[in-house]
């Protein structure tokens, strides 16, 4: 990345280059050290039920927005805000452990299980974990 980097230099403008290279440097570091601030077990628990939280996340916010700020109507909207998104990321993080475990780690076993089938080869009992 950090050669991507040198070479665009000719390419793009000072500023982006600029941009190009902190990336690259960030990313080099992230792949060299992994800080324990983001590389553990709750950042890994959040990539694991990612897309489930991504599936669930707008109908919670869409069930929950009208019934908290009617409770708090004089709130300012930075604080009627933080409510919103405390409440929304908790209860999605909630419902999408639970998604995932019941239906999007049934859904990949399965996937395998047919893929395997497919291929001939043995079936494996094994569920995706």
């Amino acid at each position: 990345l950090v050669l991507a980097a040198i070479f665009a230099y000719p390419i793009v403008a000072k500023e982006q280059w600029m941009s190009l290279a902190l990336f690259s440097g960030l990313a080099l570091a992230l792949h060299l050290w992994a800080p324990l601030l983001l590389v553990n077990p709750v950042t890994q628990f959040i990539g694991r039920i990612s897309y489930s939280l991504y599936v669930t996340h707008f109908v919670i916010l869409w069930a929950l927005y009208p019934p908290l700020l009617a409770q708090v109507p004089d709130w300012p909207p930075v604080a009627r805000y933080v409510l919103l998104f405390t409440a929304v990321a908790g209860f999605a993080t909630a419902v999408s452990s639970l998604t995932y475990q019941w239906i999007e780690k049934p859904a990949i076993a399965y996937g395998r299980r047919l893929m395997q089938q497919r291929a001939g080869k043995p079936q494996s009992t094994m569920a995706f974990g």
